[in-house]
């Protein structure tokens, strides 16, 4: 009560908290920086693994599909530079009501 936080906001809290430490015990996703291995590729196999990776998610969209057939080098760039993954928690906001959009999300899963 020290910060006047109510008794429903800090019971809401805890809920989270604890269905998110149930979840990170059971779920882990593994992402390019936690592969050792990759970090020591030459960046030329990096970069057409992450075309391989993200390419396929990317046309989806039908205007980055039409980047890949158009401007191919281009479409390598954003798959090198533009992406990146994220794992979010049960509970845990992508984006927020009323915040501007700095980003364009894929959804692969959940």
């Amino acid at each position: 009560q020290e910060n006047k936080v109510s008794l429903e906001l800090a019971g809401r809290i805890q809920e989270v908290a604890l269905v998110q430490q149930v979840q990170s015990s059971r779920v882990h996703r593994i992402h390019e920086p936690d592969v050792e291995l990759l970090r020591h590729l030459p960046g030329s196999l990096k970069e057409q693994l992450r075309v391989e990776v993200y390419g396929n998610l990317l046309h989806r969209h039908p205007l980055l599909r039409s980047v890949d057939i158009l401007h191919p080098m281009a479409f390598a760039r954003i798959c090198n530079k533009a992406m990146t993954q994220e794992s979010l928690m049960p509970n845990q906001d992508l984006f927020t009501f009323g915040k501007e959009a700095k980003k364009m999300y894929f959804v692969t899963a959940g």
